[in-house]
């Protein structure tokens, strides 16, 4: 059996360095040539006019992809949910959300989305979404009302809210997480 010959600093040769560095090169230039994406225009939803500071979420389960709420023409808050089927590129209404509200963020967990806060700035409501049969349950309430914040969700379990700005419209640094499991 052969050895393999080291260099003088205890590692392998620089053919094998070089030989590893090439490989991983090949590799990046193929995996970007496959990123590689182009932008396509989808069914617009015909009941609705454009909006903007929607809550956007993905359900991998079913899916999916909703749109919560949002800002239609810059004073209506709506309170609108949609279902998007990227697989068929149709729309569907659903079940309204109970609190019109826009510049929100939502979180799919376990079949559930949440959708927290939102402008006008004095929200401190956070609503949950069943996906099975399109029903709105209130949940614990945020302690600190927020709009236009993003949202995290860790091991599909938790709920973090970063950022956003309240009611003075003071930004806020201080990150929020959910009640435990929330309220489950």
């Amino acid at each position: 059996m052969r050895q393999r010959r080291n260099g003088p600093d205890g590692r392998l040769s620089s053919r094998v360095g070089r030989f590893a560095s090439v490989l991983v090169l090949m590799l990046m230039s193929v995996m970007a040539g496959r990123l590689r994406a182009q932008w396509v225009e989808i069914a617009r939803p015909d009941s609705v006019p454009d909006r903007a500071f929607q809550a956007t979420v993905y359900d991998p389960v079913n899916d999916r992809i909703y749109v919560f709420g949002g800002d239609a023409g810059g004073s209506v808050r709506g309170g609108l949910c949609q279902r998007y089927d990227p697989n068929r590129d149709t729309w569907e209404t659903m079940r309204p959300m109970p609190t019109q509200r826009a510049m929100i963020g939502g979180a799919y967990i376990r079949g559930r989305i949440y959708i927290a806060g939102g402008e006008p700035g004095d929200l401190d409501v956070n609503e949950e979404y069943t996906v099975a049969d399109s029903s709105w349950h209130t949940r614990a309430p945020m302690p600190v009302a927020r709009f236009a914040y993003q949202v995290g969700v860790w091991r599909d379990s938790l709920m973090y809210i970063m950022g956003g700005i309240d009611s003075n419209f003071n930004s806020l640094a201080r990150p929020q997480r959910a009640a435990t499991k929330l309220d489950r």
